[in-house]
């Protein structure tokens, strides 16, 4: 017997210290990337889609002083939340696939408890920030135009 969300008339997200919200999981192959997730991170996306349903368009602004605390991964979730329309326009809504664009994996030896050898595939760095960056400018410029725009 509670208000849900939709009942509220929420139309906009402003979210601080979003860092919070990091930890949403989604497949991928890579070893020690993701995990299990937090009910927070998933409860945010999918109001942040339910709000993308109703209102095309921006539906929330984040604040945080560690938006990628522990793995380049936090970018891709990020980007997921602010712009999953731009990620699938350019093939990467994916984390493979966008980890593939953006970064490199290495493959390396790790003894196991009994002594033997095995073979782990890890992401490792993030070679093409630049790029991240510039596939974030389009939203942002039209962001800061549409405050703007509010403003006057």
């Amino acid at each position: 017997d509670g208000v849900t969300f939709e009942e509220c008339g929420v139309d906009y997200v402003m979210l601080d210290e979003a860092h919070l919200h990091k930890n949403l999981p989604f497949p991928t192959r890579i070893q020690g990337i993701g995990g299990a997730g937090s009910q927070r991170a998933q409860d945010l996306k999918l109001k942040l889609a339910y709000l993308r349903e109703r209102n095309p368009g921006h539906v929330a602004t984040f604040a945080t002083a560690t938006p990628i605390a522990n793995s380049v991964s936090e970018m891709y979730v990020m980007q997921t939340y602010l712009q999953p329309d731009s990620l699938r326009r350019a093939g990467v809504d994916r984390f493979d696939g966008w980890a593939a664009n953006f970064g490199s994996t290495v493959t390396a030896l790790e003894p196991t408890d009994c002594l033997m050898l095995t073979r782990w595939v890890f992401y490792s760095t993030l070679h093409s920030y630049p790029e991240v960056v510039v596939a974030m400018l389009p939203t942002l410029s039209q962001r800061i135009r549409n405050i703007d725009d509010t403003v006057r």
